[in-house]
């Protein structure tokens, strides 16, 4: 994911990861959106294999979080909000052929983030 932007992905597998890259701790401020809309799918399946995103006060993943949304775009229905005190299920799966994943970040803190991948 890219700091402050949104990206589209058509692609029907890939990795995912926010925007300090495989190895570094996500930037502060940010509010970056991934969307992936593929071609000829019924549904997406979306694992992570590591999540650590500060939570805030008490681990309401009020400071900085991962937010899933079923569809294009966040005005679609939440799948979930997601930080390290309320982690992921396995394997998310969405509706239909699209997925939307937002990483916000306040000031304060930065931890490793997020690494995953998808696929349909």
């Amino acid at each position: 994911m890219q700091r402050n932007s949104t990206t589209y992905i058509t692609d029907c597998s890939g990795k995912v990861f926010d925007n300090g890259g495989l190895n570094g701790n996500y930037q502060l401020n940010s509010y970056d959106t991934l969307i992936i809309s593929t071609l000829n799918s019924d549904y997406i399946i979306l694992k992570l294999q590591s999540l650590m995103i500060e939570s805030g006060y008490g681990g309401n993943c009020n400071h900085d979080y991962l937010e899933i949304y079923d569809g294009a775009g966040v005005n679609n229905r939440s799948l979930g909000r997601y930080c390290s005190a309320n982690l992921l299920p396995d394997s998310l799966i969405s509706s239909g052929p699209n997925l939307t994943l937002v990483m916000y970040s306040d000031a304060l803190t930065s931890e490793s983030g997020f690494i995953g991948e998808w696929y349909c």
